[in-house]
């Protein structure tokens, strides 16, 4: 080494750094993956039990797959779409993709929790390694892509929100998944390719069936990408796009229209206008009238309401440095992949708050959020980085760089305290769901076959088996009645402390005194009625 000269030994150095940069280049995305599935794998053992309504949902579903018995169900969720019987074909609200995924899994292992824990931990694990790949589209040529890029796989590893719905037999890990993707593909391989253009429109379909917002996301894409091509690739590559949305959105139309008479069974004008989540429970059969809309004034009240909740679920998917993230989108303005990303990330940010209101304030964003957060997550590091050096600058210049640093490390450690806390609060809570859910299946299991009603239907009838009805919370207990007689409903099994279902004007209350409700069972935050 010292018989060479200094451009010799500049150029061996320069070699050096090239393969070891090479080789993280190789390694990170593999790395990321394994590092965020691990954490996912530690967060299931504190989620022994699904979370409440709609995991039960896909995972009983997935059940009925593998057992031959086709898309099925044993709930009446909802009353939006008329239905013969209890059981009936499924998914006339929620979409298929997170039980089309876990039936061949189920189908071989045998169904259970644990099995569809795993599976939605490795889907979810992919989103690291997306965020990888999407900081080095948006910072190309940037000098310091890669400690951006690690950031944004690390935070999205670590992210508490993530890693719970990855666990809990949620569509929307799924759709995260899915929707990040097409926004990587979006950024570049669409623009410059026919394949990646249709390929594209295909991750948005399968999107789309994983949740109802991916139609929106592949409207905007499809309108992105007429806007960002020219002539005649324009026209062909747009077209492309739509062919792959249509090759997988089409047949799913096509089995609604057979099973339930239409392409979109409910009815999303009626949706947009509720005037709240319990009319979505209302029996439309009963002599009580037609669903309720809200007037204008309460219409413009939603909305504000819903742009609220969207602004607050971001600050709690990247607390704390969410703010920031604005300063990112400023500084790195200039980038074709950002503007790419932020437009179909404004794009479901606003539709939610603003086209169904009542769903987003009831968790609608929170469960499509994730598609968007590694975009916002390279934001919010970039703007918290470029705001510490800044600072820092004024009082330590030599060290205003490593200070940056340090606040992005920081922000990984308190997500990781962040983690931890709540770990133990969220198994607390399931410990309770699980408790409940046991304490109803055994009082019921001394009872004759045959449906009941819930103000929970889909977690019971995934732990009972049984069939499963709402119990139409807008509704007074005589239409509760009606509607039991009509499904051939022996007892009202409530779960008055769990969640937003229990919280209406009519009940408990309304049943002390009801005619054709007779309380028999009452433990553990579970009361049982017999319907006479």
């Amino acid at each position: 080494m010292s018989q060479l000269t200094p451009e010799q030994r500049e150029a061996l150095r320069a070699e050096a750094m090239r393969r070891a940069l090479a080789i993280v280049d190789r390694y990170a995305p593999p790395l990321l993956f394994l590092l965020a599935f691990a954490a996912r794998l530690f967060a299931a053992t504190a989620v022994r039990f699904p979370a409440l309504d709609d995991p039960a949902y896909y995972l009983k579903v997935a059940e009925n797959l593998a057992a031959g018995r086709g898309l099925t169900i044993g709930t009446l969720w909802g009353y939006l779409v008329a239905m013969p019987a209890v059981t009936h074909a499924s998914n006339e609200h929620w979409m298929p993709l997170a039980s089309l995924v876990l039936a061949p899994f189920f189908a071989a292992f045998g169904p259970s929790f644990p099995l569809a824990q795993t599976v939605g931990a490795a889907i979810g694990s992919l989103l690291a390694p997306l965020g990888w790949v999407l900081a080095r589209q948006v910072l190309a040529g940037h000098e310091r892509w890669r400690g951006f890029a690690a950031f944004t796989g690390v935070f999205v590893a670590f992210n508490p929100l993530l890693i719970y719905q990855a666990v809990t037999g949620d569509s929307a890990v799924s759709f995260a998944v899915l929707g990040a993707l097409m926004a990587v593909l979006a950024s570049g391989f669409a623009l410059r390719t026919n394949l990646g253009a249709l390929l594209t429109g295909l991750v948005a379909g399968f999107s789309y069936l994983a949740r109802a917002e991916g139609l929106l996301l592949a409207a905007v894409l499809l309108v992105w990408l007429w806007l960002q091509t020219d002539g005649s690739d324009r026209m062909r590559r747009t077209a492309l796009c739509l062919a792959g949305v249509l090759a997988v959105a089409l047949p799913w139309w096509l089995r609604n229209a057979a099973a339930f008479g239409t392409p979109m069974p409910v009815p999303s004008l009626l949706l947009m206008a509720v005037p709240d989540y319990a009319a979505l429970f209302h029996y439309p059969g009963s002599t009580s009238g037609g669903f309720a809309t809200a007037e204008l004034g309460k219409q413009v009240t939603l909305r504000l309401e819903g742009f609220g909740t969207n602004v607050s679920v971001l600050f709690w998917w990247l607390f704390p440095a969410a703010p920031l993230a604005l300063v990112g989108a400023f500084q790195l303005w200039t980038s074709p992949a950002l503007r790419t990303n932020l437009a179909l990330a404004a794009a479901l940010f606003l539709a939610t708050a603003l086209l169904f209101p009542v769903l987003t304030i009831n968790g609608t964003f929170y469960h499509a959020a994730g598609a968007i957060i590694p975009i916002l997550a390279l934001l919010s590091g970039y703007g918290l980085f470029v705001t510490a050096r800044a600072l820092a600058r004024r009082f330590a210049p030599n060290t205003a760089s490593l200070f940056g640093q340090l606040l992005c490390a920081g922000a990984v450690v308190l997500q990781l305290f962040q983690l931890g806390s709540a770990l133990d609060l969220t198994a607390e809570g399931h410990q309770v769901w699980e408790r409940q859910f046991a304490v109803a299946a055994e009082w019921l299991a001394s009872q004759p076959a045959g449906a009941v009603m819930s103000n929970q239907p889909n977690t019971l009838h995934y732990v009972t088996g049984r069939p499963a009805i709402m119990l139409p919370l807008p509704d007074p207990p005589e239409v509760a009645h009606e509607v039991a007689q009509r499904y051939g409903a022996t007892h009202l099994v409530a779960f008055w402390e769990l969640g937003p279902f229990g919280a209406t004007s009519h009940y408990p209350d309304a049943l002390k005194d009801a005619t054709g409700f007779e309380e028999v069972f009452a433990r553990d935050g579970v009361t049982v009625y017999r319907i006479r």
